[in-house]
């Protein structure tokens, strides 16, 4: 007797409290799998090949087959990467997962240019995409504020200032993750990055913390510099405010740039979701301390990329900005032993 249910629709199946059905493709040590649902072989036989397993980033309950033991696998619902089989662990030591392995300069920068020859359209586009909603969901409130205070209404100019401060840290916060999920999804060898664009609230909840941290600490220092110009420049030390302002932008300049040695892979793995805040710290730091040079050469490649995108009347930033982000990626990904697109997919 034929199965029944073979093409009935995952929906008939909604009072499930699991999601059933994976196909997860070919057997392939060196790549992530995409998990899609769908519903088929609902038999006895098909049931006793399956093992059960919760998503240990958002705790869904996915069945999967009893074969795939050892693989890679992307959650549907919250798209965290997971190995399959893998004992759920305790968030604070979720950064522990990693194995940071020593990866050269050429091994990073040759997959790089590969993956963005033949991806340059997805990573052009969604640096495109966030660049116009930032005029959308930044530029424009800030015009309303700035003529606000030109006008008569500086009170609720003001209240809008301060409004915007915690606004503008959640939606930047949201566009980074957005934009390094596409650039991970394209290290990968993912069919369909630009889904990535649009990452799960409570990811961007989880990246928050490190964000604000970093940019606190970077603000605090440069408040402080200024302060001390503003003071010495009212007690009519012109000299010395100048020497300060010497002094704190060499400071800021320093500062930054350690930050960048140490911490160029953070956004991307908090943006990964397998760590939590102070984890995505921690495993940057590794990383960087296991690669000094090879860290420190991509923060230079990245601030001469910088320059030349600046160079090219800022237009160039179109097309240096998404190539740096995807050599972030690309390091950030061989460097904790995950999986890249396999060379042979790479060759035009």
């Amino acid at each position: 007797m034929p199965n029944q249910f073979a093409s009935l629709p995952i929906k008939h199946f909604a009072h499930e409290k699991k999601q059933i059905g994976y196909d997860l493709g070919p057997p392939r040590a060196d790549h992530a799998t995409e998990m899609k649902c769908r519903c088929s072989c609902w038999n006895r036989n098909w049931m006793m090949s399956t093992l059960l397993q919760t998503c240990p980033e958002c705790s869904s309950s996915l069945e999967l087959p009893s074969d795939s033991v050892g693989r890679l696998a992307k959650c549907p619902t919250c798209q965290a990467t997971f190995r399959i089989g893998e004992t759920e662990t305790e968030p604070d030591a979720t950064e522990d997962r990693f194995q940071v392995a020593q990866v050269a300069i050429e091994e990073i920068v040759a997959p790089t240019w590969a993956l963005f020859r033949n991806n340059w359209l997805p990573s052009i586009i969604s640096g495109l995409i966030v660049g116009a909603a930032g005029v959308v969901f930044l530029g424009l409130p800030i015009w309303v504020l700035s003529t606000m205070a030109g006008g008569n209404q500086q009170l609720y100019a003001v209240i809008g200032v301060m409004l915007m401060i915690p606004y503008s840290l959640l939606i930047s916060a949201y566009a980074l993750v957005g934009l390094c999920r596409v650039h991970l999804a394209i290290a990968r060898g993912e069919s369909e990055p630009l889904k990535e664009i649009m990452p799960p609230s409570e990811l961007v909840l989880r990246f928050l913390p490190s964000y604000l941290m970093i940019s606190l600490a970077i603000a605090a220092i440069f408040g402080v510099g200024i302060g001390a110009v503003v003071v010495a420049a009212a007690a009519n030390q012109p000299q010395l405010a100048n020497l300060i302002g010497i002094i704190v932008a060499f400071a800021l300049m320093v500062v930054v740039t350690v930050v960048q040695w140490y911490l160029w892979a953070w956004m991307l793995a908090a943006s990964d979701g397998k760590c939590t805040a102070l984890g995505s710290l921690k495993v940057a730091v590794s990383i960087t301390l296991r690669n000094k040079l090879s860290s420190f050469l991509i923060v230079i490649i990245a601030v001469v990329l910088s320059l030349v995108g600046s160079l090219a009347c800022y237009v160039g930033h179109v097309v240096t900005s998404p190539l740096t982000l995807l050599m972030f990626a690309v390091g950030y990904l061989l460097t904790t032993n995950q999986p890249i697109a396999h060379p042979d997919e790479l060759s035009s």
